[in-house]
């Protein structure tokens, strides 16, 4: 049973979190082969996976700040010469001899080799052995489109699409500040939350603000963001999302960051949940766009539970 949004004049919802490359949730551990197709975390015998690889790069898993990718580098042969405005990558060298060059800097490399690239270093890996260069790296954000899998560097290079993500998806979205809903009157400052005692996503300290989940992506960046506020507050007294029912596909939603950038969200559904529904498709989403999703209460009130009935969850998407 996966309770995921408790309320009594609040929102709990229980989410995910990361821990490096592995996120967990309140379930119970997945086989191997299902680790590989469960979104909510990864585990599997990365030394294995790695040295069987044959292509030039396969992306194996994209979670909500970071991404698991392999690579095989034949002899000869480079990653290419390239320099992340804004994201962080530690690649991990199994097998094979070569060189590598940091900011023109070189130095050589083999396996057990650990090499941390900063934003906004010129960075470049060489095969310069008689055998295949085995590499698994982690990106911090995502670099490439979840999945993507390319034999060669040739097509990798001509894919454009995955060529321009990391750029698009990592350009600095600074921390929410604001929350405006102009057809709802709602122009709320937005409070950073993270999971309380019991695992769960916390919640808004009063009726009139909302709380963003920080252990998932910013508003903006690719995944889905989590907002939450608070509806029928005690003693009838306004709250935040009281009228957030009304919402309807094409509505405007805005969230700005400190930075005073303003990011556009399109209103797709609304939908109401049972609060034994499984929350993964709130929390998390595995097409590569960027989504907010605004949680909030609904439904009967349950005096002896102190709970409302139902969770109703507004699903937002990024303007392009």
């Amino acid at each position: 049973m996966n309770k995921w949004l408790l309320c009594s004049i609040s929102i709990v919802a229980i989410a995910f979190f990361s821990v490096i490359i592995v996120l967990f949730m309140k379930s119970s551990t997945p086989t191997e082969s299902q680790a590989l197709q469960n979104m909510s975390y990864y585990s599997n015998n990365i030394t294995k996976i790695t040295e069987e690889n044959e292509n030039f790069r396969q992306v194996l898993f994209t979670g909500p700040k970071s991404q698991l990718v392999v690579m095989n580098i034949p002899p000869g042969a480079d990653i290419g010469a390239e320099t992340h405005k804004y994201t962080e990558q530690t690649l991990f060298f199994l097998s094979g001899t070569g060189e590598g060059e940091l900011n023109g800097k070189k130095f050589l490399i083999g396996p057990g080799s650990v090499v941390v690239v900063t934003a906004g270093t010129e960075h470049n890996f060489r095969n310069t052995g008689a055998t295949p260069l085995k590499i698994y790296t982690v990106y911090a954000p995502q670099n490439h489109i979840d999945g993507r899998v390319h034999r060669t560097k040739a097509e990798a290079e001509a894919d454009q699409e995955d060529e321009s993500f990391g750029e698009l998806n990592s350009a600095q979205i600074g921390l929410s500040v604001r929350l405006k809903i102009p057809k709802i009157n709602v122009d709320s400052t937005i409070e950073y939350v993270g999971l309380d005692k019991d695992g769960a996503m916390d919640v808004p300290k009063g009726p009139d603000v909302v709380a963003w989940f920080n252990l998932g992506p910013r508003p903006g960046e690719n995944g889905s963001a989590v907002i939450a506020g608070h509806f029928g507050w005690k003693e009838n007294l306004p709250a935040v999302f009281d009228e957030l029912h009304t919402l309807v596909k094409g509505d405007k939603i805005y969230v700005e960051d400190k930075n005073g950038v303003s990011t556009t969200f399109i209103v797709r559904e609304s939908r109401e949940f049972n609060p034994e529904s499984d929350s993964k498709e709130v929390f998390s989403s595995d097409d590569g766009k960027s989504h907010l999703n605004l949680i909030t209460c609904k439904g009967v009130w349950n005096q002896t539970e102190k709970s409302y009935s139902n969770r109703l969850v507004v699903f937002t998407d990024k303007e392009i």
